[in-house]
């Protein structure tokens, strides 16, 4: 009799007073992020692809086949994906790819190049890193350098009397 008045009740057949889990479908939710991916993800992940197989065709022709870890492609469309939405132009990454000369360059060697690429490299030391100093600033002036500026004072004190 109780067991009938919880089922009136709405409660589940079970009778431990937890509602019933709802199923999760994988499909569903796959469906939801693709729907909720811009149109401008979309762009970037169809030049990414496009970027990496045709870099990837050129490299297997110039460089031989890839002998590296299975993940060398995805790792390449994701290097060329970010570039892409920083704001590098296609002849910028195109550039970069070149320059490296690898299947797959290291994160130093792809930043290095894409800064290469826009113009806007930063000046490297010997080691690779940009230099602590400038060199001029560590040695003194020459003594004509430094006398030119008195020289052009005395004159124009002796032009404005």
């Amino acid at each position: 009799m109780h067991g009938q008045a919880d089922a009136e009740l709405g409660a589940p057949a079970g009778g431990d007073g937890k509602p019933p889990r709802p199923k999760s479908n994988k499909r569903e939710n796959t469906d939801r992020r693709r729907a909720d991916r811009t149109a401008e993800q979309a762009r970037l992940d169809q030049l990414a692809r496009d970027g990496a197989t045709r870099w990837w065709e050129h490299a297997q022709a110039e460089f031989g086949p890839w002998a590296g870890a299975k993940n060398g492609f995805p790792m390449l469309m994701g290097m060329i994906k970010r570039a892409a939405d920083a704001g590098y132009t296609k002849q910028q990454i195109w550039a970069a790819l070149l320059a490296c000369g690898k299947h797959v360059p290291s994160a130093q060697q792809w930043q290095a190049a894409l800064g290469t690429a826009a113009g806007k490299a930063v000046q490297q030391g010997r080691r690779g890193a940009a230099p602590m100093y400038d060199d001029a600033a560590s040695h003194p002036q020459s003594e004509q350098q430094a006398a030119k500026p008195a020289a052009d004072e005395l004159l124009n004190a002796l032009n404005s009397r």
